[in-house]
């Protein structure tokens, strides 16, 4: 009869979220600010991309607006606009023009 396999007996290997941008343990201590403009601008790229032709800006900002609006917490979108106040580092043209507009 074969032995069962214990932890002892398994080569260890790395937690599968050690990447702090990804949310494991070690991810706690990362800026919310970078994570929400990392979001915003992953909208704002999709969005981006979505729209074509004339008056592509307006409608790609509205769309964004709406999504944060949709899909964002009211806690995120007030953290959003606090962080284009500040400065918005690292937003995305298109992004801060939504942000400008989102209101609330």
């Amino acid at each position: 009869m074969s032995q069962p396999i214990t932890s002892a007996d398994t080569p260890t290997s790395r937690p599968l979220h050690d990447d702090p941008h990804e949310g494991g343990a070690e991810g706690h201590h990362h800026d919310p600010a970078a994570k929400l403009t990392r979001m915003a601008n992953q909208i704002g790229t999709f969005f981006a991309h979505q729209v074509r032709g004339p008056g592509e800006h307006d409608a790609a900002v509205d769309a964004i607006v709406k999504h944060l609006k949709d899909f964002w917490d009211p806690r995120m979108r007030r953290q959003i606009r606090a962080h284009l106040a500040a400065g918005g580092a690292g937003l995305d043209p298109l992004v801060r023009d939504a942000i400008e507009k989102l209101g609330d």
